[in-house]
Formats: structure tokens, sequence, C-alpha cells
């Protein structure tokens, strides 16, 4: 059964990882994995640093875990902070990461871990009816986003930071970004005395299709799709929705 676990931007010290081990094991548990999350979706995107990951790496392993990194835009991290995913990767046992969200694959993620990992997943994949056939022009475009889509994240790293600046200029608006910040901003209107569903009803009547996070929270998420004449709209969306509470 998972355990969920609250921390700080997502990132586990050595004692968190101690005391999620011992709280397990006093409920009769035995625990064998843990789970990290790289950028980290619900801190607004804070991108782990590469020794954040070797700490919880070394103290899962000290307790016998095995260690799983959601790496669904683990490249927004490795821009983030200059590095290869090597350095993410050699801390953990497998990786998972999407070659679709701002890589831009139509589709498409890969599991990475050791050769028997992968051979053991490969055969669970298929007992559950996941093979997918003819899927050459799938892995093409996951090639192309490799290739050629990882350096110009930095691009939605930057209107990211551009809007999160905007709109903190906006009476009444509080924009948010972690330490380490890639591609997301975080908003609310709490000063205006507005849920996120309040906020997000009328930025959307402006054209602005935001992700609610209740009660409070919106995610605006930067991608390749989006550019510089995209963030002032959406300011200028903000603002105006903000003058007329």
């Amino acid at each position: 059964t998972p355990h969920t676990f609250a921390t700080e931007y997502g990132v586990v010290t050595i004692d968190e990882v101690t005391d999620l081990v011992q709280q397990a094991c006093a409920a009769g548990g035995k625990p064998s994995l843990l789970c990290i999350e790289n950028s980290h979706n619900h801190s607004g995107g804070y991108a782990w640093l590469p020794q954040e990951v070797e700490t919880a790496g070394s103290a899962a392993r000290e307790h016998g875990l095995k260690v799983h990194m959601d790496g669904a835009r683990m490249f927004n991290s490795c821009v983030a902070h200059g590095i290869a995913a090597l350095e993410y990767g050699k801390h953990v046992d497998s990786v998972m990461f999407c070659v679709s969200k701002g890589l831009s694959a139509p589709v498409g993620s890969l599991l990475c871990g050791s050769r028997d990992f992968i051979d053991k997943a490969r055969k669970v994949r298929s007992s559950i009816g996941g093979t997918m056939r003819q899927a050459g022009t799938v892995a093409a475009a996951g090639l192309i986003a490799l290739e050629k889509m990882v350096d110009r994240l930095a691009e939605d790293h930057e209107n990211a930071r551009l809007l999160y600046e905007g709109l903190r200029g906006i009476d009444g608006i509080t924009s948010r970004q972690p330490p380490n910040p890639t591609n997301f901003v975080m908003v609310d209107a709490t000063q205006l005395g507005w849920s996120s569903s309040n906020l997000g009803e009328r930025v959307a009547a402006e054209g602005v299709l935001v992700i609610e996070r209740p009660p409070d929270d919106l995610r605006l998420v930067l991608h390749r799709h989006l550019g510089r004449d995209d963030v002032d709209y959406t300011v200028e969306a903000f603002s105006k929705v903000a003058a007329a509470a």
C-alpha cells in the first residue's frame, strides 16, 4: 500500500526517510521503495538539486529501499541546473520521464533502469496489455524530442519568470515560484476573497485557461506553444479581472 508524505518542495532528507520507514514498520508494513518526483509538481515545479537526489537515494538504501524517480519533467530540472540527466539518474534505481509535456512529442514516456529491471518491466507491461504495435512513428517523435527539444526548455523557464514578475505587480494577485524554478507559476487571489474557481472562471472569460488547485491556487504552465505575447496577454487578463473586483 503506498504511503504518501508531505515535505518542503517534495525533497526528502535523511531524517525524514528514517521517520517514514519507522512509521511504516510500526504499522506492520515492510517498505521496499521510495518514490520521488522531479521536478516537483505540487510545489510549483521545484527542480531538485543533484545532491538532494543523492541524499534521498543514500538514505533509502541505508534502509534497504530501492529508489524510483518520477521524472515526468526531469529535463526541465536538468536545464534549470545546467546538468545532464545522468547527474540525477546515477542516484536512483529507476526513472521515468515524458517525451511529451515540455519536450513536445505527441505522446510517450520512457522507463529507464538496469537491464534486469527493464526485462521485468516489459513482461509486466505485456501482462497488463500495455504493448503497442507498430510504434515506430511514436518513437520517431520521441527521438526528435530528446535530440532537438531539451535546450529550448530554457525559453519556457524564462517566460515563466516573466509571467511571475508580471503577475506579482498586480494588486490583489499573488504569484509564486519556488527556489530552483522551472516552467510553472502558482497564482492566487485570496487578497480579493476569491477561491481558485472564482479566479479561474474570471480569467477563463478573458481567454486564459488555467489548472485549478483548490481551494485557492491556480497553476500556470509555460510550454513551446506559448511565447512572450501570450505572457503579456495573460498578465493583462489578470490585471483586468483584479481591477474589476
